[in-house]
């Protein structure tokens, strides 16, 4: 636990930049997303590939210019800036990265370009649906993303918080032994508490209009989803033999470590509100 006010001091603040980029001054959305791909990438290549920058400098690059353009194109093309075919431009950096090895010398890392394109679809394909709780980027649209990530880190409060007070016992069992000791079935319990817990708070305050049984379905698909994506880190993490994927967020590690649960909450509350035709 003494790792907790820490933690959410600077979860705290986290969501306060959150707040400012989506919500205050939402046109930074675009930006904050980018640069959430780009630093996460950055933290996977340097686990999967090798903490050296200069290796395999050139296909890194080109792997987070391609990622950079899908969204770009998306978030375009979800807003209605531009057709819906300019989306196949995506193909221009992701066919250059695909033909960079070819001038390599040395051929015998190939593994890299899997890593590379693994990335790409880990990371920068789940922040493209962010942007359908975007809206327009005016007014209010940008509300229900911030709502969303909410239930994402108080879930991960809950799960932290119950996890450390009752999940470390010597009876209690573990949620996955094989990926993460540490994570608790009375962690994934909080988890579950606090995300649907939150998404009432929300929906009581008027911040969400959806139907209360819609918002307490995504407030428990949040934390669900977001423990999954905390554990596919880990299954990461635990391969690649590294504790945190960085040192940017105090208390929580890296920009991949802080938005891993994103990558797989959103894109399954983004499925579950097209579903019903909520958005």
């Amino acid at each position: 636990m003494k790792n907790l006010p820490k933690r959410i001091i600077s979860g705290v603040l986290f969501f306060a930049l959150l707040v400012l980029a989506i919500y205050v001054e939402p046109h930074a959305f675009p930006a904050m997303a980018a640069m959430v791909i780009i630093y996460s990438l950055r933290e996977f290549f340097a686990m999967s590939i090798s903490p050296d920058v200069r290796v395999w400098q050139a296909e890194r690059f080109l792997g987070q210019l391609s990622a950079v353009c899908i969204f770009a194109l998306s978030f375009c093309a979800i807003q209605g800036f531009i057709p819906a075919r300019m989306m196949l431009l995506e193909v221009i950096p992701v066919t250059a990265l695909m033909v960079a090895p070819i001038f390599r010398k040395d051929h015998s890392d190939m593994q890299n370009m899997a890593y590379i394109f693994a990335g790409i679809a880990y990371i920068a394909v789940p922040v493209c649906t962010w942007t359908f709780l975007m809206g327009r980027c005016e007014g209010k649209d940008g509300l229900l993303l911030l709502c969303v990530f909410s239930m994402i880190m108080v879930s991960d409060v809950g799960a932290y918080t119950l996890g450390t007070l009752l999940g470390q016992k010597p009876t209690s069992r573990k949620l996955a032994p094989s990926i993460s000791s540490k994570k608790s079935w009375w962690g994934f319990a909080g988890s579950v508490i606090f995300g649907a817990g939150i998404a009432f708070a929300e929906k009581a305050l008027g911040w969400i209009d959806f139907p209360i049984v819609h918002c307490i379905a995504i407030g428990i698909i949040s934390s669900v989803a977001g423990v999954a994506g905390d554990l596919v880190e880990s299954l990461w993490k635990r391969k690649f033999g590294v504790k945190d994927s960085g040192t940017a967020i105090p208390g929580h590690g890296g920009v991949y470590d802080r938005f891993d649960s994103s990558f797989t909450a959103v894109p399954l509350v983004v499925a579950y509100l097209i579903a019903f035709s909520l958005i």
